[in-house]
């Protein structure tokens, strides 16, 4: 079975972000607009940008769908803000910040004058133009951008850290369900959440290409095992029992049996561990789980 902590734990930053942008920037909108009129279907307004993230979050999906299990959360949650803001900067160029520099239109959206009633002509005073330090102003973005790339790859270091802790910890949890003396079909009943089991035995090989005495396991979330049948191109599901008894089948009795559990994550790293069972059928040894790229 795959686990996605990390990609959860990423997409529940990125969403948090995203809706504390959308918060602050209807804020701020408000302020200036007033709180009736940021209701009105007036793009940058709640109602339209609830309409974009509907549309952004549905086309986002059906893309991310392309790219298959595995990458669909992980493309899902970037495209889908990506998307919302690339709409966002399309309306800014294409109404040319009406709404902001508009103090007529903003009116209207407050309901304080009519469309078909003509503006009145008022003076506005004009604001005194302080010169900018284009220096200052360079320097200053620079370290904003900087600071923001810093804390990035520290919460994405962290992230990666405290997943790789917890996947190690659930692969521990599963090894220590067995222990020495336990039955091949007693340690595939109480072991789950694993990706893949691979199992091969002494017995004498007829050749170097010779991999009849091994068998690859994986595991359903509903707990069952499947393999792929060379024979007939298809896959098998087997209970627990029936898997022991292909065990016994492929591997062959009277020889050690090496099992080697897999844990497939998030990660660029892969966690496992082995277990050695004797020639009578039971385990032997317990090997500690290990990372490896």
């Amino acid at each position: 079975m795959r686990q996605h902590f990390l990609t959860d734990l990423w997409s529940l930053i990125w969403l948090l972000v995203f809706l504390g942008y959308l918060i602050r920037s209807h804020r701020r909108l408000g302020n200036r607009i007033g709180a009736k009129a940021l209701w009105r279907m007036v793009p940058g307004t709640m109602p339209y940008n609830i309409m974009q993230l509907l549309v952004t979050g549905i086309v986002a999906l059906i893309i991310a769908d392309i790219f298959g299990n595995d990458l669909i959360a992980p493309v899902y949650f970037i495209l889908w803000p990506g998307l919302f803001l690339l709409w966002k900067y399309w309306d800014r160029r294409r109404t040319g910040q009406a709404l902001n520099s508009s103090p007529d239109l903003q009116a209207r959206l407050n309901g304080q004058v009519s469309p078909t009633q003509p503006p009145r002509a008022t003076t506005l005073p004009v604001p005194s133009v302080r010169p900018k330090n284009k220096p200052r102003d360079a320097f200053r973005s620079l370290g904003k951008f900087a600071a923001g790339v810093a804390v990035l790859l520290f919460v994405g270091m962290g992230t990666m850290i405290f997943a790789l802790s917890y996947y190690h910890r659930q692969a521990e949890a599963e090894h220590d369900k067995i222990h020495i003396g336990m039955t091949a079909e007693q340690v595939l009943s109480v072991v789950q959440n694993y990706f893949s089991l691979h199992a091969y035995s002494d017995a004498p090989k007829s050749g170097p290409d010779d991999f009849s005495h091994s068998v690859s396991l994986m595991i359903d979330s509903d707990g069952l095992l499947r393999t792929y049948d060379l024979s007939s191109r298809q896959p098998r599901m087997f209970s627990p029992q029936a898997a022991a008894e292909l065990m016994h089948d492929k591997l062959g009795d009277g020889y050690e049996w090496h099992w080697r559990y897999t844990f497939v994550n998030d990660t660029p790293q892969h966690i496992s561990f082995s277990v050695t069972f004797g020639p009578d059928g039971r385990v032997k040894e317990i090997k500690p789980v290990y990372g490896w790229d």
